[in-house]
């Protein structure tokens, strides 16, 4: 299996061919390129997913969940060190347990 370097794009000229999935699908018209987070977030035990402290908020200042973002990033590498993400026969599509948990104590898997 390929071995990815980022979970999702993170700057317009990084090779696509380096990231495992491109989340800049359409959803609604109004939807930001942080759809995909928020939803997660929405599922996902409450947790305060941006920075604080002024130092760290300006290096993302167009994030909401950056550390979300981040978490969910390094979860995935250090999952397909592992081989713990499974993948269709095809490989069009993978499933992998994120390490966050529901409000009623269930694991989120994506």
């Amino acid at each position: 299996m390929r071995k990815y370097k980022d979970l999702g794009l993170k700057y317009r000229e990084q090779d696509p061919r380096d990231v495992f999935c491109d989340f800049s699908f359409v959803t609604q018209s109004d939807a930001s390129w942080e759809y995909p987070y928020e939803k997660l977030a929405q599922i996902a035990q409450p947790e305060n997913w941006g920075f604080t402290r002024g130092e760290f908020k300006s290096r993302y200042p167009q994030q909401t969940y950056p550390i979300l973002m981040n978490y969910l990033n390094y979860t995935f590498l250090r999952l397909q060190d592992l081989n713990l993400i499974e993948y269709t026969d095809d490989s069009t599509e993978a499933c992998l347990n994120t390490g966050l948990l529901t409000k009623m104590k269930n694991r989120v898997s994506t």
